[in-house]
């Protein structure tokens, strides 16, 4: 009997060995993490910015442009947005439909109010469809005052028919020998 106690009491001495508590240890000292800093404000919409955004075309006539929708315009007019305030970042970029930027003369009065205006140096194309961008000079935001703004686009389409398309240069044909 003497032979099958020994082994029970190796067992329960090696599970006491294994219940008995670590000694405490006292913990380090944490210093609570700072909280993390606010996120900056998302950018303030346009709404507002812009008092006038309008298209200047031949004979006098003026078309409001809206950035919901698209605009009809002549394919030798001129561009004009009037900012609600000072800003010396802003610019306007006309974008063709791949993006690239149109060539142009544009012209900025800083004042009370900005005055941007965008002429295209070449008539656009008839048919064709382009965007307008406001934004930002620096970076892509519009700066007014102490405030950023998101750029802002204008949709239009050039009024006439497209022009046809180039011809396909013809084939030379080889003579056989």
């Amino acid at each position: 009997m003497l032979r099958r106690a020994l082994p029970l009491a190796l067992i329960l001495a090696a599970a006491c060995e294994r219940a008995r508590p670590e000694p405490t240890r006292p913990a380090p000292a944490v210093e609570p993490e700072p909280p993390p800093p606010p996120p900056p404000p998302d950018p303030a919409p346009a709404i507002g910015v812009v008092g006038e955004a309008e298209v200047l075309e031949p004979g006098e006539v003026t078309t409001p442009m809206s950035a919901e929708g698209e605009t009809t315009i002549d394919p030798s007019s001129t561009f004009r947005v009037v900012l609600n305030g000072r800003s010396v970042d802003a610019r306007l970029a006309l974008l063709d439909r791949d993006q690239a930027a149109v060539p142009a003369a544009a012209l900025a009065e800083v004042g009370e109010a900005t005055v941007l205006t965008l002429s295209p140096t070449a008539p656009l194309v008839p048919g064709s469809r382009y965007r307008l961008r406001l934004d930002g000079a620096v970076t892509s935001d519009l700066h007014l005052g102490d405030r950023s703004f998101p750029p802002t686009l204008y949709s239009l389409k050039i009024a006439g028919e497209p022009p046809p398309p180039p011809p396909r240069p013809q084939r030379k044909h080889r003579r056989g020998r």
